[in-house]
């Protein structure tokens, strides 16, 4: 298959996921009935109260971590032993962990709030925010 037409098979296929994932993607009863809009920060504060527990997953360890997430997230559809990396659209296989083919990209820079690794630092692992990135254009 031509690249044109992987990439238009892809963009067809997220379309599809994005459909089905908001046709089925419904809000619970009563989620936001605590949230309080007076203001800005009664907003801010109370829809905090509602996300503030997510589940957090380590940057790297021997249990599931943002590689095994990453991995799952970014596979090659064609081939579910390859993932495809963000900016060169490479394929490489799976590797699991650090390697020097793919690394993880933060699209919200580090220095912009949270340098570094920790248990409370939970925008570092935050999944929406992470993909993994060839390693010669991700420095």
């Amino acid at each position: 298959m031509n690249t044109q037409r992987k990439l238009l098979a892809f963009c067809f296929g997220l379309t599809i996921s994005f459909f089905s994932f908001t046709l089925s993607a419904a809000i619970p009863v009563g989620y936001y009935d605590t949230v309080d809009a007076n203001n800005a920060a009664s907003l801010r504060i109370t829809l905090h109260d509602i996300i503030k527990d997510h589940q957090r997953f380590p940057y790297t360890a021997s249990t599931t971590d943002t590689w095994d997430i990453l991995e799952t997230a970014d596979q090659n559809p064609d081939d579910a032993t390859k993932i495809i990396t963000l900016y060169k659209n490479e394929t490489y296989t799976k590797v699991t962990g650090g390697n020097n083919f793919y690394n993880r990209e933060h699209t919200w820079p580090k220095s912009y709030g949270f340098p570094s690794n920790g248990d409370t630092n939970y925008p570092y692992t935050d999944m929406h925010h992470l993909f993994l990135a060839d390693s010669g254009y991700n420095l």
